[in-house]
């Protein structure tokens, strides 16, 4: 008798059953004909599309078609969501290629006796980042980056993309380093002519941030609008032949022995998310030496 009385205890209708239960009926009585309406419009329709093959067809196509589109926006939304790990992924898969690219290493024959394996060393390694400050509206532009001493990097290092220079690593803290951007007027670059290999001076003016000034470039040369910038290579913080832009405007300068060529940048800095930093492993090395020499 207990066991009936708590089964029945359990399948009691409540109040709030039986109210909701008495509006589903009203709603029915109230509605029935345009329920009816539906019901009959959906045969109607199931009818004409299984038994006439031109319908059928369109009612397929208009149904993958919307299908696909809903499907579609369904993964644009997905893949923007994924799209920030899958920049940093992507950044990090471009830095172990440039790691192994033959700008990355130096020769290292002493003789021709020597076997192929010793005969290239590593030169310049490459660690992606993200950036995470960026200013483009001061005389003095600046990036944070993240990454920094426990990752490797060191000050006076390059920061580089696929499509240009982008500044030199200043301070760097266990997680973040500091850059002193190409758009700073305190900073100077060493570019050459790619064609002609004639290098000098490259610097930003403060003005455009589109555009920098390279200067020390003799005029006996002939440079035509258009002509590739590259990173000459004389220094420890750049590989040489990195891309910086091309020439736009080219001038002499108030001496008249050298030009002084405005070149446009390739490298948009307004939407800079990820780059490069390239250090040079043998850079303390070089740059003792250039202090000795300046003590001779």
């Amino acid at each position: 008798m207990q066991e009936h009385a708590e089964l029945y205890f359990f399948i009691k209708p409540t109040k709030t059953h039986i109210r909701g239960m008495k509006n589903l009926i009203r709603l029915l009585v109230r509605y029935h004909l345009f329920f009816m309406f539906l019901a009959l419009e959906a045969i109607a329709f199931g009818l004409l599309f299984q038994y006439n093959r031109y319908h059928r067809s369109s009612y397929i196509n208009a149904s993958t078609a919307i299908t696909g589109n809903v499907f579609s926006t369904i993964q644009k939304v997905k893949d923007y969501m994924i799209l920030a790990e899958s920049n940093k992924q992507l950044a990090a898969e471009n830095a172990q290629i440039k790691n192994t690219l033959a700008q990355s290493y130096k020769s290292n024959r002493i003789s021709f006796k020597e076997i192929y394996d010793s005969i290239f060393i590593k030169n310049w390694e490459y660690v992606d980042c993200k950036i995470v400050f960026n200013s483009t509206n001061k005389q003095n532009n600046i990036l944070i980056i993240d990454k920094g001493l426990k990752h490797g990097i060191k000050s006076e290092t390059g920061l580089i993309t696929d499509r240009g220079i982008i500044g030199i690593v200043r301070h760097a803290s266990d997680n973040y380093s500091s850059v002193m951007s190409l758009l700073n007027v305190s900073i100077n670059v060493s570019a050459k002519l790619k064609k002609s290999g004639h290098f000098g001076t490259l610097q930003w003016d403060g003005v455009s941030n589109n555009h920098c000034w390279l200067s020390d470039i003799p005029t006996h040369i002939t440079i035509n609008n258009g002509d590739t910038v590259v990173s000459s290579g004389y220094s420890t913080i750049f590989p040489e032949g990195i891309i910086i832009g091309v020439t736009e405007d080219i001038n002499r300068s108030d001496d008249m022995n050298f030009f002084r060529i405005k070149v446009r940048l390739l490298q948009d800095f307004g939407i800079i998310t990820h780059a490069y930093v390239v250090q040079n492993i043998f850079k303390e090395e070089i740059d003792s030496l250039k202090t000795l020499s300046r003590h001779d």
